[in-house]
């Protein structure tokens, strides 16, 4: 079997003429925040589209166009998101006797690059029944397109905002209508209002998902006192520092433009393990901590701390282990946006993002005491021995503390 790429490409354009390939609801080119173009060209209501993605918080940053001398034969835009709207007309067919396009062009720019104008005009030598010219100045760039229009420069259309938000019109083997979409104005804010995550706290903590034990210390300790010297005191503790880390990141971190933040006004939580007193009874678990920042790792060190005492007969050993849960949270999540634009208007986006959390429980202590011939050998032990002197011993120390001083008063008398 041969593959043929320009049949593949024709087959290609042939479901972009049918409504095939994916496209934007129409719903969303009738009704939303934006100010629209003056409609150019004949429309045909049998094949209208709707090209935008302004649902989702994209900007329109590209437009290719493929012109013959009678019409405007297929044109595409692309998203800030690097994807690309379904070809509208035929971009095979050139009309042309040597497979020439009369103009085949394509500009693209930032998300932050405004547009600054535009001017749309019918084919106004062919029965003004399709596309004839589109001019547009952006980025410091300008797209200069037409159809055999003569002189006709197209009419100046309003830009709103400069933020280029889609494209709608209807197209078949050509483009026979067409009309962009701006943003009524410039975006003051972008505000993140509500965080919603796949899994029911309860069910995550029950299944203790993401969380594991770790070893803080260990430590042993024996008193190899003779019997009768008497019990000695052991203190098992420690301070040990250890990294929290909290992770936002939406799928877009601008949308319009704007840079999205947490509202100050909203309660927004995420699932960080901690520590938890329930009632009476000591528990750890995930819990929602809010957050007030996005971005990057936010990184901060807590301190796990612990101490006990205890204690050892003469002949005895104690083995100590501390011991603490960490609780690591990764996963998607579902933000509710609210767009607010500098003209007042407000509306809501739904938008992806990722989460990633590190916590820890506090430290748990065991000691266990043990026959000395019983300590592991491997682990460093503390001897807390201090035998206890008889009564002969601490006459004998008294008696030589005496001498040591009569000597020193000798001393000095002769000097």
């Amino acid at each position: 079997m041969v593959f043929s790429l320009k049949a593949a490409a024709k087959a290609a354009a042939l479901f972009s003429i049918l409504g095939l390939s994916a496209a934007a609801d129409m719903k969303l080119c009738n009704d939303g925040p934006f100010d629209k173009t003056k409609t150019v060209g004949r429309e045909n209501k049998n094949l209208l589209f709707c090209d935008t993605k302004w649902d989702q918080g994209k900007t329109v940053t590209g437009i290719e166009v493929w012109a013959t001398a009678s019409h405007f034969k297929a044109i595409q835009i692309s998203y800030s998101d690097g994807t690309k709207g379904p070809i509208r007309g035929d971009a095979l067919n050139t009309e042309d006797k040597d497979g020439n396009w009369l103009a085949h062009k394509y500009i693209s720019w930032k998300q932050s690059d405004p547009v600054r104008s535009v001017s749309l005009g019918s084919n106004i030598l062919n029965n003004n029944d399709g596309l004839g010219v589109v001019k547009m100045e952006v980025g410091g760039q300008t797209l200069d397109a037409k159809s055999n229009v003569g002189t006709f420069n197209g009419d100046p259309q309003l830009v709103s905002s400069g933020i280029l938000i889609g494209a709608f019109g209807s197209s078949g083997g050509f483009v026979e209508s067409f009309g962009l979409m701006f943003l009524k104005t410039t975006v003051g804010k972008a505000e993140i209002v509500e965080i919603k995550i796949p899994q029911n706290l309860e069910e995550l903590n029950k299944k203790q998902e993401g969380v594991e034990e770790f070893t803080v210390k260990t430590a042993q300790y024996k008193n190899s006192g003779k019997e009768g010297s008497g019990d000695q005191t052991f203190t098992f503790k420690s301070t040990t520092t250890y990294e929290t880390s909290t992770s936002l990141q939406q799928a877009n971190s601008h949308t319009f433009g704007a840079e999205v933040s947490i509202s100050a006004s909203a309660s927004v939580g995420i699932p960080i393990f901690a520590q938890a007193s329930i009632e009476t009874t000591a528990s750890t678990g995930f819990e929602n901590t809010e957050v007030s920042q996005m971005g990057s790792t936010k990184k901060s060190a807590d301190s796990l701390v612990f101490g006990q005492e205890g204690v050892l007969p003469p002949g005895k050993g104690a083995e100590c282990k501390a011991t603490a849960q960490r609780g690591t949270y990764d996963s998607d999540y579902s933000s509710r946006v609210r767009i607010t634009l500098d003209g007042g208007q407000q509306f809501f986006l739904d938008q992806p993002g990722h989460v990633r959390t590190v916590g820890f429980s506090d430290a748990q202590v065991d000691c266990k005491v043990v026959d000395i011939q019983e300590l592991d050998p491997e682990v460093p032990t503390k001897e807390i021995a201090g035998e206890k002197k008889d009564d002969d011993e601490k006459k004998d120390d008294g008696e030589e503390k005496k001498e040591e001083e009569e000597k020193k008063r000798a001393i000095a008398f002769k000097a």
